[in-house]
């Protein structure tokens, strides 16, 4: 359905299926009826001895004590989804840590804390399982927490990179100049073995500066089906600035199509 994923599992060093739901309601209330609806309808679905546990965002409170900050929450809003939980035979999942599994990231009297994560379970789960929760207080979803993990992981490595590679930009450009004054030398001196000698490794070490270069532009266009011959910097450039223009976004609508 719309706002749960319902799956009945096997494990070889379980006896028994179980069944699992994965729930993201809502934001607004009159959008989330027929999720209790469904999880109701659900419920008979499982065969009898079946252990059942549903977790993820619900977006709804069970509790007005369940909120801290902001407008009072309307007991009205928490009838639902207590009634539906009853009807399934539900229960929460005793937790440890913070009360509260979302903040609106906010401070002073403007901060908002709300638990609208849990995980709920029949008699049948606990007798099978023995579920506890760790609740870490936070803005992110678990998505979003991935993404900063990553974002910090690129500026480690951006850093490891200039220390072990350097800039690549610079160093060609290094490589370049010291190449030409190096012909220079060799076109005074033809003559000399050793102004050749400096001259060939010159050349040597600007062509792998390149290849580095050519590298770093095909990685960035994240282009694989280039050959040997098909090498070129401006061409991977091209397709990365097009790339990044695609991702910009341009708008964004709501639900009401504004």
């Amino acid at each position: 359905m719309e706002q749960c994923i319902s799956i009945s599992c096997a494990h070889s060093t379980i006896l028994t299926p179980f069944w699992l739901s994965f729930v993201y309601a809502k934001i607004r209330e009159s959008l989330r009826g027929t999720l209790w609806d469904k999880l109701k309808a659900v419920c008979p679905r499982i065969p009898g001895g079946v252990p059942w546990s549903l977790m993820g965002d619900f977006n709804c409170l069970m509790s007005v004590d369940e909120k801290m900050g902001g407008l009072p929450y309307s007991h009205r809003k928490t009838v639902d989804f207590c009634e539906c939980a009853s009807s399934c035979g539900l229960v929460d999942a005793t937790y440890y840590g913070s009360r509260y599994t979302w903040w609106n990231g906010r401070r002073g009297e403007a901060a908002i804390w709300m638990r609208l994560d849990r995980c709920l379970y029949t008699s049948e789960w606990e007798s099978v399982f023995k579920t506890t929760l760790c609740v870490i207080v936070g803005k992110l979803r678990p998505m979003s927490v991935l993404a900063a993990k990553l974002k910090r992981l690129a500026k480690v490595l951006s850093r490891w990179s200039r220390m072990v590679f350097g800039d690549i930009f610079a160093k060609l450009r290094e490589y370049e100049d010291t190449v030409q004054n190096l012909e220079a030398v060799l076109q005074q001196h033809p003559e000399d073995e050793r102004a050749l000698i400096e001259y060939q490794k010159g050349v040597a070490l600007l062509k792998r500066q390149i290849a580095i270069e050519e590298e770093f532009w095909q990685q960035k266009a994240r282009v694989t089906e280039v050959q040997e011959g098909d090498r070129n910097s401006h061409y991977f450039h091209a397709i990365v600035k097009e790339r990044r223009r695609k991702l910009y976004i341009h708008r964004v609508k709501n639900d009401d199509g504004v």
